[in-house]
């Protein structure tokens, strides 16, 4: 029975996460059919359909001489003008004036550009009333500190709050006061192998002044573009849930019914948000836990009788799953072994065993990796294989063994939690907004240029299940990440439609400049093998972008 409705639950999860990708793909879909119809009818065009998605209508209704409608295929969608086809010559006189071939040239540009600018206004309107609503920051708090990093060695420990920064013997040089973690990232970035002066306050109110550098290196810019900046490895805001895992089945929290990957939601009904929240209170607490956990879709309790009874680990070195035909597959790895020791070495922290892998070579022996399966010590040899990744925008090879870590199972919070900035009036927030469209625009023909000359790989086009993973990804973050990336896939909308490719409005209006110079449009047998030619290369790229969809998620998986 609870089988069953594990089932019937996971199926209506799956049912809901297609609920984002529809929204998104219907809004940006609706709003630009809506630019081509509203100027069409505002020119005296007649439209014959009106459609959301192609293929076989599902729900279709008429009004005028305009059939609505609903299609099977949610991959876009099409206004039918009259007059808009290869066989102008059979519209009879008095129906020419509601033909769109029989309209003046300014007329047909108007129809097919706006489409487009009204992806460009929308994309707009979405910031402006995001900043009229406030937009959400991260407090300037340590989260998670990665051991032995440089953080680490800095002295910064979770939960540190960092008050100014200044340029290290420099007395006379500027003072920043970071109020969020965006403007604290930008100011490191901003002072690659500079030495500077932090002060922390501590989580006992004691303030500190650290010393560090930032390295100099490359960083990955909000739109994936690579850049020389600086870093403080192994700092972040962000700490994780208090998902947990369990090295040996005999201990009390094991036959009490915990297993690896649970997450831990509450003791004796007191909340429990991160893992730190779950060490600090399990030293205040001597016995009688009640707790509350999730598995899955399923909230479970337990009870122990003491604290020191549940002794769990972080998952990290859990293995989650493996790559089928990876070499930790192979070998005789299984999701749930935890990692020990790496050639004879025992490891702290995942990073260990990356870094071992990436220092890999074809000379290098196997590697030697000794896990914990069900209490029991196993010992397996493994040898790396090269495989594709992608960071940012380039395409890169790197040995890998086929394994993810549990960290996977985390979910990602901010250590200082987040507040809103003040919000702005409607005229300064449009000017802001249509700034940051615009530096949007520039990114996205910027990534198309270098896509073009081949200075970023092909891999990175993604289509619909990418789409559909990012609108599923950024809802689940909170309605403000989903929005802001509706208004850059609106902006990438925009600018990919006026590309002057056949089929594409860009082609439309190539096709009418060819008109305007030359005094005549082209001949309707030219325009019908552009066409032809511009279906296959949609097509094309329609499975190109479809297949990296699918490597990336086998990859994964």
């Amino acid at each position: 029975m609870q089988t069953l409705l594990n089932i019937i639950l996971s199926l209506w999860q799956t049912g809901l996460s297609l609920i984002p990708v529809i929204v998104l793909l219907g809004i940006l879909i609706f709003i630009h059919e809506l630019g081509h119809f509203l100027v069409a009818r505002w020119c005296g065009v007649r439209v014959e359909v009106f459609s959301l998605g192609f293929g076989k209508k599902i729900l279709k209704w008429r009004k005028g001489h305009t059939i609505y409608c609903i299609s099977l295929i949610p991959l876009g969608g099409y206004v039918k003008l009259f007059g808009h086809h290869f066989e102008p010559e059979k519209i009879t006189k008095e129906n020419q004036k509601f033909s769109f071939f029989h309209k003046p040239l300014s007329q047909r540009v108007a129809i097919v550009l706006a489409g487009p600018l009204m992806n460009f206004f929308l994309a707009i309107l979405i910031v402006t009333i995001m900043l009229m609503c406030g937009q959400k920051y991260i407090h300037p708090v340590v989260g998670d500190i990665i051991p032995a990093s440089p953080a680490a060695k800095s002295g910064f420990e979770t939960g540190d709050r960092i008050i100014s920064i200044q340029r290290q013997a420099q007395a006379n040089s500027k003072v920043w006061h970071p109020k969020h973690w965006e403007a604290l990232k930008q100011i490191i970035l901003n002072n690659p192998s500079q030495a500077l002066e932090i002060q922390v306050k501590k989580k006992s109110g004691i303030v500190k002044t650290l010393f560090v550098t930032p390295s100099k290196t490359k960083v990955l810019s909000e739109f994936g573009f690579e850049k020389e900046g600086g870093l403080i490895k192994g700092l972040s805001p962000f700490t994780v849930s208090a998902t947990i895992g369990i090295a040996d089945p005999n201990t009390p929290a094991a036959l009490a019914g915990l297993k690896t990957f649970d997450t831990i939601l509450s003791i004796n009904k007191k909340p429990v948000p991160s893992w730190p929240a779950l060490k600090n209170q399990l030293k205040n607490l001597e016995s009688g836990l009640e707790i509350q956990f999730q598995r899955a879709n399923s909230i479970q309790k337990i009870y122990l009788a003491s604290a020191k009874m549940l002794k769990v680990k972080k998952p990290d070195l859990f293995i989650a799953r493996l790559k089928k035909g990876g070499p930790g597959l192979k070998a005789g790895l299984q999701p749930g072994d935890l990692l020990s020791k790496v050639n004879n070495k025992k490891i702290s922290d995942w990073a260990d065993l990356v870094q071992i892998i990436n220092n890999f070579t074809p000379k290098s022996p196997p590697i030697k990796l000794e896990i914990i399966r069900i209490g029991k010590t196993k010992t397996f040899s493994i040898i790396p294989t090269k495989q594709r990744v992608l960071r940012g925008m380039k395409e890169d090879k790197k040995y890998m063994v086929g394994i993810v870590s549990g960290a996977t199972h985390y979910k990602v919070i901010p250590m200082g939690g987040t507040y809103r900035i003040k919000t702005f009036n409607p005229i300064k927030a449009l000017g802001i907004a249509t700034k940051k469209v615009l530096l949007w625009c520039q990114a996205t023909g910027i990534y198309i240029k270098k896509l073009i000359t081949n200075e970023i790989s092909g891999k990175t086009l993604g289509g619909v299940i990418a789409i559909g993973q990012v609108a599923y990804k950024t809802y689940s973050l909170g309605l403000e990440y989903f929005f802001e990336m509706m208004a850059l896939l609106s902006i990438q909308l925009f600018l990919l439609n006026l590309l002057p490719l056949p089929a594409l409005d860009g082609g439309h209006l190539l096709f009418y400049m060819i008109e305007y110079f030359k005094g005549k449009p082209l001949s309707m047998d030219k325009m019908l093998v552009i066409h032809y030619i511009g279906f296959i290369l949609h097509l094309f790229l329609f499975c190109f972008a479809t297949f990296n969809d699918l490597d990336r998620w086998i990859n994964i998986w």
